[in-house]
């Protein structure tokens, strides 16, 4: 606990984004990196070149800090990660925005510092609008390159984190990668920003650097206290200010007993998952970061069951080459073999385009419903065959397996064969190694492949249930929309019949089915999906260990049955007291229920 207290204060609870799981309790500290007070001050004709060379020595001073800051990242936690900076580097370099700088200078008389400051916020402003998600996250690279110009313009003070004194909560109105690359990682318990979404890249770094992390925590800088205690769920995304001694007391207890129960379960992952009847479920990992492969080994994972293959592109934030992208696949086909990797196809779109791609029409209303995933690749055809050509290459060292997102019908099956065959034959002409039997697979995840799953499993090799976007689509409902979220039902009776007919369609074919999403890490769901038949489940490495045990507790004949009452409920919140009856009857001490 250090120094946090129990205090006399009102508690307060503040929900935000999960940016990266764990409960942390501790002091808080607030963060406040935006120390710096710009004045208007006006100039002489004769001073516009003095206050242009005052610019772009900050620029270039900027740029030195830059570089060596991901170098900083690339020594401390890999390449790919330093990577992240470089959207920094890009804003540093927008000409556009330089140019609208210097003109203010020129034509306003105002100083260099000022005329930065208004032409960077109106930027930022203008991407914290966007209705893209990815671009509002973007913002934060701006302001992280408009403070650092600005510091070295003036003689501000600046709040840095590699100085903390103790162990700390950090509250902050926004975090700026570099601010977070330069922590003592030792002396910071967890992450509270104001600001940010799961891909802004603060959000990135914290899951790779294991700090539990809410973000989007709106109006919650100005009512904390330096010193007083606050406790952070990331993993369910809530921040409480000042708990009382009860609630501070549940939460120690959580978080030793996630620390007892990880040293528990960690003890066995080399056992295998399989039911006290022998029945074997394959449990794989999901990630998108090399640096994450060192949690899918302690985690006992027999692989990867879901490559997020775009996130290579959301940390360059520019289309990867082949030789990138093929260095990426090789590293993690080495790193997991000979267990298997499945590789997700570029699943960009909606709130995972940016502007610097290079794509038409990619500004929509309902991004969700609308250009993205496979439509994206089959549309562009350079941008598909790139990363087929480094997958099929990377294939040479190792168990890859590939599959497909958003597939709704059985024409795009098709195509995506014929852009395989055209890859193929190419790199058998430039004479390299490749394997030809890659099996191939399609993500379930919209009502209309369910539909047609007996004829997709007669072109493919497996399913992967993709439940985040399947309840979406089948429900009509926004997850963000917290007017219809509510109705965001996991075990609705109509997923749960959506699910058992993409069981049945691809065992009636001889193909294997799982399920890489959210779903399949709910241990609540756990029974009825082994008694439904799943043969493999893709889950966070943190949470495979649990899964694990659970499956090692059940017997399959029983869930077999369990699946079939459940099979008859016309209501979700009859289906749910049913498992929660049957876990808390079987699993009293793992599960909180």
């Amino acid at each position: 606990m250090n120094k946090a207290t129990v205090q006399t204060n009102p508690q307060e609870h503040f929900t935000g984004i999960n940016a990266s799981p764990g409960i942390a309790i501790g002091p808080i500290l607030k963060f406040d990196p935006e120390r710096i007070v710009v004045s208007k001050r006006s100039i002489e004709p004769t001073e516009i070149d003095r206050e242009i060379d005052r610019l772009e020595f900050a620029l270039k001073q900027t740029k030195r800090d830059l570089r060596s800051i991901k170098q900083m990242i690339a020594n401390r936690i890999g390449d790919n990660y330093a990577e992240l900076v470089e959207a920094q580097l890009l804003s540093l370099k927008d000409e556009s925005v330089l140019d609208e700088v210097r003109n203010r200078i020129r034509k306003n008389l105002e100083n260099a510092e000022y005329a930065y400051q208004h032409v960077l916020s109106a930027y930022r402003e203008q991407l914290e609008q966007s209705d893209n998600m990815y671009m509002r996250d973007r913002a934060g690279d701006v302001y992280d390159v408009k403070q650092r110009v600005l510091q070295h313009m003036l003689t501000g003070e600046r709040g840095l984190l590699e100085e903390l004194e103790e162990p700390s909560i950090l509250i902050a109105k926004e975090l700026r990668l570099s601010d977070l690359i330069m922590m003592d990682r030792s002396k910071v318990m967890g992450l509270v920003s104001a600001t940010g979404g799961r891909t802004s890249h603060v959000a990135i770094l914290a899951r790779a650097l294991q700090i539990p992390a809410v973000v989007g925590v709106s109006d919650i800088f100005d009512d904390v206290e330096d010193a007083l205690t606050a406790i952070i769920d990331g993993t369910h995304g809530a921040v409480i200010l000042y708990p009382d001694q009860e609630t501070l007391e549940h939460f120690l207890g959580e978080q030793e007993h996630i620390k007892e129960v990880e040293q528990s379960l960690y003890a066995h992952k080399e056992l295998p998952a399989e039911t006290l009847d022998g029945r074997r479920i394959v449990l794989s990992s999901n990630i998108g970061l090399p640096g994450e492969l060192e949690n899918v080994r302690a985690s006992g994972s027999e692989g990867i069951g879901l490559y997020r293959t775009e996130y290579l592109y959301l940390v360059k934030n520019t289309f990867p080459t082949e030789e990138e992208q093929f260095e990426e696949y090789k590293h993690i086909a080495e790193s997991c073999a000979p267990d298997p990797v499945i590789f997700r196809s570029f699943d960009l779109g909606g709130d995972k385009i940016s502007a610097s791609m290079e794509i038409d029409g990619v500004q929509e209303s309902n991004p969700f419903l609308g250009y993205r995933a496979i439509r994206i690749c089959l549309d562009n055809p350079q941008l598909f065959k790139t990363q087929l050509r480094a997958i099929y290459r990377a294939s040479a060292s190792g168990n890859i397996k590939l599959m497909f997102p958003m597939i709704s019908a059985l024409e795009e099956i098709y195509r995506v064969k014929e852009f395989i065959t055209e890859v193929q034959e190419e790199l058998q002409r430039e004479g390299r190694e490749f394997r030809e039997d890659i099996e191939l697979g399609a993500l379930i995840e919209i009502p209309s492949a369910v539909l047609i799953a007996d004829q997709l499993a007669k072109e493919l090799d497996f399913f992967s249930i993709g439940t985040n976007d399947l309840i979406q689509y089948t429900l009509a409902v926004d997850r963000g929309n917290d007017r219809v979220s509510f109705l965001y039902k996991t075990l609705h009776p109509s997923i749960v019949r959506l699910i058992q007919m993409t069981l049945q369609a691809g065992h009636r074919h001889d193909i294997w089915v799982g399920m890489c999403g959210e779903m399949a890490g709910d241990p609540l769901a756990i029974p009825l999906l082994v008694g439904l038949g799943i043969d493999e489940l893709s889950v966070s490495p943190v949470v495979l260990p649990k899964i694990k045990e659970i499956v090692r507790g059940l017997e399959s004949q029983q869930c077999h049955h369990l699946a079939e009452t459940v099979m008859e409920f016309t209501r979700e919140a009859d289906i749910e007291r049913y498992l929660k009856q049957f876990m808390q009857n079987h699993f009293p001490e793992e599960l909180n229920l």
